[in-house]
């Protein structure tokens, strides 16, 4: 994959941002979140609704054909965890009324529908301005994008600690413009970390990604 920018959407820290600076990529990110790490604080979920309907002064008007967008695109209403609320099967809702599950699966799907629209209207403009995006977002075992996104994964790690990464989660990563490279000489440099609980972690600590996961990444799945 051959990129001279590279863009990158929803992901706060600045990880992936400082692996593409230190080799010499000229990067900008966005977030909605104002993070020393972000270039632009905006409500990027806005942008892609205006760009989709072609209206100028978005976020999108500065990435140039043949950049890089990687985006980490947010999960929650993708999740395991959303489906089991969906379905009043979550632990919190053992003692909940018909009434109440009901309620609360009609404001779950209305809200799916509503990000995973953005989703494909992220994608839809990546395909109308010709630029390689890249999309992260959680394995589940329901796997809602799995049963209905039409794009494909190209790459499932199904355990993060194998490139360095401070959790074992699983990621899936769709590919719309590209494929990845697979430098697979590059596993032999990889370190194991420790892996950390999920469930001991909280906040934005749970989806923070380790700066070693990031550069084996890179290196393996997005560079020539």
């Amino acid at each position: 994959m051959q990129f001279n920018e590279v863009h990158i959407l929803f992901e706060q820290s600045g990880t992936f941002k400082k692996v593409f600076v230190d080799k010499g990529y000229t990067v900008r990110e966005y977030d909605i979140e104002n993070t020393p790490a972000v270039d632009i604080s905006c409500d990027i979920f806005e942008h892609i609704d205006r760009r989709f309907e072609e209206i100028n002064g978005t976020i999108f008007d500065n990435i140039p054909k043949g950049s890089l967008v990687l985006a980490f695109f947010p999960c929650t209403y993708f999740s395991d965890q959303s489906q089991l609320i969906s379905r009043g099967d979550s632990a919190g809702q053992k003692h909940w009324n018909l009434y109440s599950k009901l309620a609360t699966s009609s404001d779950q799907m209305k809200a799916r529908t509503m990000y995973y629209q953005k989703l494909c209207r992220l994608c839809i403009i990546a395909l109308q301005m010709q630029y390689n995006l890249v999309i992260e977002n959680p394995l589940g075992k329901c796997g809602f994008l799995k049963q209905y996104f039409p794009i494909k994964e190209r790459v499932v790690i199904k355990d993060r600690t194998k490139l360095g990464d401070y959790f074992k989660k699983p990621t899936q990563f769709f590919f719309v413009n590209c494929r990845p490279t697979f430098n697979l000489e590059k596993e032999s440099e990889w370190n194991e970390f420790q892996h950390k609980v999920v469930e001991q972690v909280h906040g934005f600590d749970r989806s923070r990604i380790s700066p070693e996961f990031a550069k084996n990444f890179v290196e393996l799945f997005l560079e020539e």
